[in-house]
């Protein structure tokens, strides 16, 4: 049985045909938790990122844009949090931070090629925090340390998957 059978047979992707679709820049859905917020999100590894996804992420998803991302790259960029986790706290609180754009576009922020931009300036390693601008149109979504180990959520999902398909962890 050839993959695409055999994907449509289970209803579900194996995790390599699944890494091998995000290396290939493929939007996926990812599915938490029934526990969380039981919802599904579209995704695809922010290396991948084009005008047409996005384009498809604004017509489809009809929401916001978030970028799951690693606290770390939240602390170098300086970008603060609107609400985060403490001990006391539960899991299922998302961890989100505060809007932003990159300082380069063009325009408002608002328009797919000016999302596109902040999405690669906040991956680049050249980036420092004030080529970020707050607030903005792209919402980074803080992944829990340990991954889909410690919460079974999307965002987490999102950035263990743009790591084991070797690419940017965030998505």
């Amino acid at each position: 049985m050839d993959s695409q059978n055999k994907k449509n047979k289970n209803l579900f992707y194996s995790i390599e045909d699944t890494i091998d679709d995000i290396r290939e820049g493929k939007i996926i859905i990812i599915v938490d938790d029934k526990s969380l917020h039981n919802e599904g999100v579209f995704f695809q590894a922010a290396e991948k990122v084009t005008t047409a996804s996005v384009n498809f992420f604004i017509t489809y998803g009809r929401g916001l844009i978030f970028l799951p991302c690693e606290q770390k790259r939240l602390i170098q960029l300086k970008i603060p949090m609107i609400s985060y986790e403490n001990e006391t706290s539960p899991i299922n609180v998302r961890a989100l931070a505060v809007s932003i754009d990159a300082k380069s576009i063009s325009g408002s922020g608002i328009s797919v090629r000016d999302r596109v931009k902040t999405i690669k300036t906040f991956i680049s390693s050249d980036t420092k925090p004030e080529d970020i601008s707050i607030p903005g149109h792209i919402f980074p979504i803080r992944s829990h340390n340990g991954g889909i180990l410690t919460r079974a959520g999307h965002t987490e999902a999102a950035v263990d998957l743009a790591k084991i398909a070797s690419l940017y962890p965030a998505g």
